[in-house]
């Protein structure tokens, strides 16, 4: 047998060696929302709220901030509401807030880093629901206008196992104002570097995956 061979053959016997036994594979357990582990169960949901007038970012300089390259978000009007439904055992669920856009600026941008600023906690029995939105976001930590562009994390933590879903909604008109036809785009013409909109909708709804933190 040539040396090539052998070598060919000690390689794969060491790569076979580092595979693990069937007895050793790791178990991937389902958990029981009847009975659960000890532990916590974690959350994190992105929001995106308010009204994106540029489709120029901002950039940090020197000299402060400046009209630079992409904004965080395309120009538009965005809106969140996140659903929260306890299956299980009646439970506390707690939530946390960070902010990672605050009023169209990126305070969150590497290298800085964010820390919940706003908290809120809710008693959920069996079987029941609550739900959270831009406004009432806003109504634990006020924005700089009515229409600040913030984008963050909605942390939402419980003892118990939940269903968290989160619906992101966008258009490109800021305001509607009822007509004798319908519905009408009342967001001002183009002025001062803002941009005139159009009416494009889109609607995402997506299911939030969970942590679970063993105690």
């Amino acid at each position: 047998m040539s040396k090539t061979k052998i070598l060919i053959g000690l390689t794969a016997a060491v790569l076979l060696s580092a595979l693990p036994r069937p007895s050793e594979a790791q178990v991937v357990q389902t958990i029981d929302p009847v009975n659960p582990p000890e532990g916590t169960y974690s959350y994190a949901v992105k929001f995106v709220c308010g009204f994106q007038a540029r489709n120029t970012g901002l950039l940090n300089t020197p000299f402060g901030l400046q009209s630079y390259g992409e904004p965080s978000v395309k120009a538009g009007n965005y809106a969140t509401e996140i659903n929260i439904y306890n299956p299980s055992k009646d439970t506390e669920v707690q939530k946390k807030f960070l902010f990672l856009v605050e009023d169209g600026i990126p305070v969150g941008r590497e290298p800085q880093i964010v820390e919940p600023l706003a908290f809120d906690a809710i008693g959920l029995p069996t079987c029941t629901a609550t739900m959270d939105d831009c406004n009432r976001i806003a109504e634990l930590l006020p924005p700089a206008s009515p229409f600040s562009l913030r984008i963050g994390y909605m942390v939402v933590t419980s003892k118990q196992p939940l269903d968290v879903t989160a619906v992101y909604t966008a258009e490109m008109c800021s305001d509607w104002t009822l007509t004798g036809v319908g519905a009408m785009c009342s967001t001002p013409a183009a002025q001062n570097g803002f941009a005139a909109f159009g009416g494009g909708l889109s609607i995402d709804v997506e299911q939030i995956d969970g942590k679970f933190i063993p105690q």
